[in-house]
């Protein structure tokens, strides 16, 4: 058995306390329990434990690309990292098949551990722009996260807000909205040659699922160490026509997609960009890198 650190979300934003002390009780001697309260809290608790075996996160989305994307920048190679279902989208645990709360799958995952029994999945972790994740976007993505912050609190109901804002301007006709908003960009993914044009949506998959269940990007687990990225220039109307396919598990059928281990993204004008449900400041340039990492299954 090899060390291991279980990182909990502690913010004070947080409506409810995680019980850190059980969890602390349940690790017992398999290893460090360490509750953060802020990102840059973080990053020093991730120095301390560069070469660590084993990092379970207990946190949402958020919690777990920061987590992704302090580990990545160690010069060290990336632990086996359990992704618990402790926020409220939790894209990625559910995307692995994480059910339910957080409690049961860690009281497994100890168990586990002690007999050496893990199950694993390889995936893509996605970096760039000094950051990691599975869901990277620019354009329709951190559109629709922009909507859902504007809430005064956080939560499945802005959430579904949201998302029925967005289904009311997909059938709304216009070309262009507050979501559907394009922008000008030159594309190039790995060695080809850098393609301009004018987008309303750039996103990448290192994991199959977006949140609420569409599986954007199923060709995501087919070759670790490469992502599946989705360009697309759809109005509203166009857009829903897609609905249904992703639905299903077909991904996008009227979009420029492809597997690839790199890709960089020059804007005309900078853009927000997101990973993984959290919003970073605009940027002009990034460049995405694959990044294979084992994670494990309930």
């Amino acid at each position: 058995m090899g060390s291991l650190l279980v990182v909990v979300n502690g913010s004070r934003r947080r409506r409810r306390p995680p019980p850190t002390d059980r969890i602390r009780a349940r690790v017992g001697k398999r290893g460090a329990v360490v509750e953060t309260r802020s990102v840059e809290a973080l990053g020093a608790v991730v120095a301390d434990y560069a070469g660590v075996d084993d990092v379970v996160v207990w946190g949402g989305d958020g919690t777990i690309s920061e987590t992704l994307a302090a580990f990545a920048r160690l010069a060290a190679p990336l632990p086996r990292f359990t992704l618990l279902p402790a926020g409220t989208m939790n894209a990625n645990a559910r995307g692995l098949g994480f059910r339910g709360g957080p409690w049961p799958h860690l009281e497994r995952f100890c168990d586990r551990l002690d007999d050496d029994t893990v199950p694993e999945a390889l995936r893509t972790l996605i970096q760039g722009g000094g950051r990691a994740g599975f869901l990277f976007g620019i354009g329709l993505i951190p559109n629709y996260l922009a909507v859902y912050e504007q809430a005064d609190r956080g939560g499945l109901v802005p959430a579904f807000r949201a998302l029925g804002i967005a289904a009311l301007s997909l059938f709304s006709g216009v070309e262009e909205d507050e979501f559907f908003r394009g922008f000008e960009a030159r594309v190039a993914g790995d060695d080809a040659p850098f393609v301009a044009g004018r987008y309303t949506n750039l996103s990448a998959g290192g994991t199959e699922y977006l949140p609420l269940g569409f599986k954007h990007y199923p060709r995501a687990g087919e070759h670790p160490g490469r992502f599946h990225f989705v360009a697309h220039r759809l109005s509203p109307r166009r857009a829903a026509m897609e609905l249904y396919p992703i639905r299903r598990g077909r991904g996008m059928q009227d979009c420029e997609q492809a597997l690839f281990e790199r890709v960089t993204i020059e804007l005309e004008a900078p853009e927000v960009f997101t990973f993984d449900g959290e919003l970073y400041p605009p940027v002009d340039r990034i460049e995405l890198v694959g990044r294979p990492v084992r994670l494990t299954r309930p």
